[in-house]
């Protein structure tokens, strides 16, 4: 009875996110109508089991910027059929290679928990918003912004872990 259990779990979820996905059509806003689904599905000790408590927040996040780099990819591959112009590929492109910096960051950071320098959390912060001004896509724009945010996290983060860990000391 169990096992029906589990398989009918698995099975709601994927067609909850196949829902999802279908009803977004490739739009970059969807990720703030999938985030929740994504948070929900980070709890589940069926799907995800093998994940630690402290690795819980990683598969959300990876999802949420495979998804916009996605979109990304997407429009931009449109942008150069219709328009034309290799130098707007190019230059949204070299956007989003900027914006995915600091995610790379956060992602190595929400999997290990190390906290990393401060003068590197900066760097990835100004790639960020220099990805930010180079951006005409608007999900890279999502991701530059992103990347902001959870620059900022992770510094506060791992400035609250060198605290407790001097406490230690």
């Amino acid at each position: 009875m169990q096992v029906a259990n589990v398989w009918r779990m698995r099975v709601s979820w994927l067609l909850t996110y196949v829902c999802c996905m279908l009803s977004a059509e490739g739009s970059p806003e969807a990720v703030f109508m999938l985030a929740p689904l994504l948070l929900l599905l980070s709890q589940d000790p069926l799907l995800l089991r093998h994940l630690g408590e402290r690795q819980r927040y990683f598969p959300p996040v990876l999802a949420g910027t495979a998804y916009l780099t996605a979109s990304a990819l997407e429009f931009m591959g449109r942008l150069a059929y219709y328009a034309g112009d290799a130098s707007v590929v190019v230059r949204n492109g070299a956007a989003l290679l900027l914006a995915l910096i600091p995610h790379a960051l956060f992602l190595h950071h929400l999997w290990t928990q190390r906290p990393a320098r401060g003068i590197v959390v900066l760097s990835a912060a100004a790639t960020a918003l220099l990805g930010l001004g180079l951006s005409q896509v608007p999900s890279v724009s999502y991701l530059a912004l992103a990347a902001l945010v959870v620059m900022a996290l992770q510094f506060f983060s791992s400035r609250h872990m060198r605290q407790v860990g001097m406490k230690m000391v």
